[in-house]
């Protein structure tokens, strides 16, 4: 009987906690490129002007497990909205979709529903994503959406999470606005690299860049391929290891192979393009065993990621 009363007292508190808000939470407001399904209430709000954001990029339906994830970096916004009981996750998936693709988006991946064990694949998410977890009701009917375009001349990453909790449709909105973290690092210079390396016997390069899970340099590397080219040139006996160098996001062996694919291409480049014989240069992947900073914040894991040039 207590067991009983307890459940229902516990029902009526949480069927309270999640019902539909009068009006949105103060302070906040639609995100302009995106905008809202009508009926909905802001009930959560915050604004990253910097920020990595985990989203999935494949979840088994059968058994509920996300089998892969990409990060987002950029100013994020995150607004939670709780929905009438009448628009269900699918429909409100459907009409965020239709509505970005009339902007010019295009999906990345989606899953409506998601998988049977919605609570279980739910928890996972909240976890392995940084998400913020439920401590009580499980949600149900999961489905996420993830969509790509622009605005105001920015790469804009939608990712939307709808499912019901209490009776109501919940939604989880995320809006990634791609913006470059300064970190005050500039591009080292020949001389520089020079000197550096006649000191400590090593030097960090961060002006060599990849996309997320990638090990192909980006157009924008070729000023600091260029200084380490002419470095090399004026220097003609010296010998490098290229030391590649991730921070801790993903597993050991993973991180350790995507380093060594880095510095590989970055031996690649200034061989190919910038002519340097290839027995002065050797490539070394070392993962994350080797940070110079913290990886628990967006700006220490930026530093970590960086091509380390090491006299032999």
């Amino acid at each position: 009987m207590m067991a009983l009363l307890l459940f229902f007292l516990v029902s009526v508190a949480f069927s309270d906690l999640y019902r539909l808000p009068e009006k949105d939470l103060k302070g906040s407001q639609d995100h302009p490129a995106v905008g809202r399904v009508e009926g909905a209430r802001i009930a959560g709000y915050t604004v990253k002007d910097y920020d990595v954001l985990r989203v999935p990029t494949k979840i088994d339906y059968s058994w509920g497990r996300i089998k892969g994830f990409k990060e987002l970096e950029g100013k994020v916004t995150r607004i939670y909205y709780v929905a009438p009981k009448t628009l269900s996750p699918i429909a409100v998936q459907r009409a965020y979709r239709k509505g970005l693709e009339a902007k010019g988006f295009r999906v990345l991946y989606n899953c409506a529903p998601c998988t049977r064990s919605n609570a279980a694949l739910f928890m996972e998410l909240m976890e392995k994503l940084g998400e913020s977890k439920w401590d009580a009701l499980p949600p149900r009917k999961l489905s996420f959406l993830l969509m790509k375009g622009s605005y105001r001349g920015r790469e804009v990453h939608v990712a939307l999470y709808t499912y019901t909790l209490s009776g109501l449709t919940q939604i989880r909105l995320r809006v990634v606005e791609s913006k470059p973290l300064k970190l005050g690092l500039k591009v080292v210079k020949a001389e520089e690299i020079k000197k550096r390396i006649e000191e400590r016997g090593s030097v960090s390069i961060y002006g060599i860049h990849f996309d997320h899970n990638s090990a192909v340099v980006k157009p924008e590397s070729e000023k600091a391929l260029r200084e380490i080219a002419k470095y090399l040139k004026r220097n003609p006996k010296v010998k490098l290891y290229v030391v590649g160098h991730t921070d801790n996001t993903g597993g050991y062996e993973y991180n350790l192979k995507l380093s060594l694919r880095r510095a590989e291409a970055v031996v690649r480049k200034l061989v190919k393009k910038y002519g340097i014989s290839p027995n002065r240069l050797k490539a070394v992947g070392v993962g994350s065993v080797a940070p110079v900073d913290t990886n628990r914040t967006p700006e220490g894991r930026a530093r970590n990621r960086r091509v380390e040039l090491v006299e032999m």
